[in-house]
């Protein structure tokens, strides 16, 4: 199955969701930085999810996972999330 389908899909969601927040919480940059992939490809489908898993992991990101992903999210989300990140 391609990231794709599975990004399409809200079958694994939940499991997506559980997995993001064990990686946020590893002291690991890599483990931040596969959350920031997946969530940046998950935005092209469903931003609801990705700004909620967002939301409720925030102090777990770094700037550059974050970045990520929010890649495809608007400027004004973008300068939020980010200023929410910097701001803690």
């Amino acid at each position: 199955m391609t990231l794709a389908k599975v990004a399409d899909s809200r079958t694994y969601y939940p499991e997506i969701g559980e997995l993001c927040g064990v990686l946020l919480r590893r002291k690991e940059r890599f483990a931040k930085t596969a959350v920031g992939w997946i969530l940046r490809d998950i935005s092209k489908y469903d931003i609801q999810f990705v700004r909620q898993l967002i939301e409720n992991n925030i102090k777990g990101f770094t700037a550059k996972s974050l970045k990520n992903a929010i890649r495809y999210l608007g400027k004004d989300i973008q300068k939020q999330y980010l200023d929410i990140l910097n701001r803690d």
